[in-house]
């Protein structure tokens, strides 16, 4: 799941819009403002490798499809939250480990599967793995250490100085054409917000709750359905 996403980062596919603009301060008092842009992103991904929950939010444009998301990760393989389309249409996504669990109305099924399977996951939840392909535009945003290791290999990526960002007082990382990553200006390394700026894909991804208590419930086994009983297959 991990390389699958550093792939399609790196490949310039992804993410979302919500937050605030970032404007210039006069002088920097942040260490980081002054350390070097690998050290920083190093540190960035330390800080969510230790953290034991954080919360995300976004709106996603890409290829015209748009689409918001709120996810909650509890720091240890698992995920959950909710997706809206453009129509307010929503849906639900849990991941535990390699498998994804989606709970969607029967428009979401019908769209995404076709009507015979809008009947048969009726109230169901769908369990899929991971790496399957047609839902990967989704799960993808699933796997944040992943997303903030293919920032690292950005070309140009530099080191812009302390700034603010909705209120924060921030540290920019920016590789023109691709992302600008925002990240604390003290205190733990932890991620702000990234914004994509990509061709044809934009957006942005705000980060907070760090180590908040989080509760992310397996659905009950009584109400899955596996992607097979579709006549799907697993990739």
């Amino acid at each position: 799941m991990r390389a699958a996403l550093a792939a399609v980062l790196l490949a310039a596919l992804l993410t979302a819009g919500c937050g605030g603009k970032a404007k210039s301060q006069p002088a920097s008092t942040s260490r980081r403002a002054k350390e070097e842009s690998v050290l920083l992103m190093t540190a960035t991904i330390a800080a969510i490798e230790r953290s034991t929950s954080w919360h995300m939010t976004g709106h996603v444009t890409s290829s015209g499809i748009s689409f918001k998301l709120d996810l909650s990760f509890d720091g240890n393989a698992r995920v959950g939250g909710v997706f809206t389309l453009p129509d307010n249409t929503q849906f639900d996504l849990v991941t535990l480990g390699g498998d994804g669990y989606m709970r969607g109305s029967d428009a979401v099924w019908k769209h995404l599967f076709g009507g015979s399977a809008a009947s048969a996951l009726h109230g169901k939840w769908l369990e899929f793995p991971l790496t399957n392909r047609e839902l990967l535009g989704f799960t993808q945003f699933t796997d944040p250490e992943s997303f903030l290791t293919s920032v690292l290999g950005l070309p140009d990526l530099a080191n812009k100085g302390e700034t603010t960002y909705g209120g924060k007082q921030v540290v920019e990382l920016s590789s023109p054409g691709h992302a600008t990553l925002y990240v604390a200006a003290t205190g733990p390394a932890n991620t702000v917000a990234v914004v994509l700026h990509y061709p044809g894909v934009s957006g942005t991804l705000m980060f907070d709750r760090w180590n908040a208590p989080v509760s992310i419930p397996t659905p009950p086994a009584t109400d899955v359905l596996d992607l097979s009983t579709l006549g799907k297959t697993s990739t």
